[in-house]
């Protein structure tokens, strides 16, 4: 009776070499839906809620979000801008601002922004927003 002793050859013979070469790369591929798939949870983490910007040129403005509204309250004089959101996934979203008479003064009545949260951890998230020509990448806080 013979009896194969466990050496590179029998290695190869079980094990196909050309999946072995692969296996970083599928190592990557899962890997990346893994992150892929951590994000898209945290973001859902930032639907609704009361938020307030970090950046200090924001600051006094604070932001409620339902799954359809948002309200951006400023906290020095009272005044409030509301907008519809429009979900496109769990990470994007497309807010319009309604047509009070702020938002028509500042020339912000019906416009479109295109915001897409691109990284979130912990209470924190930093979007990405498009409004005509305008792009701004800022961080927000969940309060």
């Amino acid at each position: 009776m013979h009896v194969p002793s466990f050496g590179w050859d029998i290695f190869y013979k079980y094990f196909n070499l050309d999946i072995m070469k692969k296996l970083p790369y599928i190592f990557f591929f899962f890997a990346s839906i893994c992150t892929i798939t951590a994000q898209k949870s945290d973001c859902l983490n930032f639907r609704t809620g009361k938020f307030e910007y970090t950046d200090s040129q924001y600051s006094r403005w604070k932001v409620i979000r339902t799954e359809s509204t948002q309200t951006e309250v400023n906290s020095t004089d009272g005044v409030e801008i509301q907008g519809d959101i429009e979900w496109k996934s769990d990470c994007e979203y497309i807010l319009t601002y309604g047509t009070n008479d702020y938002s028509k003064k500042k020339g912000l009545a019906g416009k479109k922004v295109f915001v897409e949260i691109i990284k979130a951890e912990g209470n924190k998230y930093t979007c990405l927003s498009k409004c005509d020509a305008v792009e701004i990448t800022t961080e927000i806080v969940k309060l």
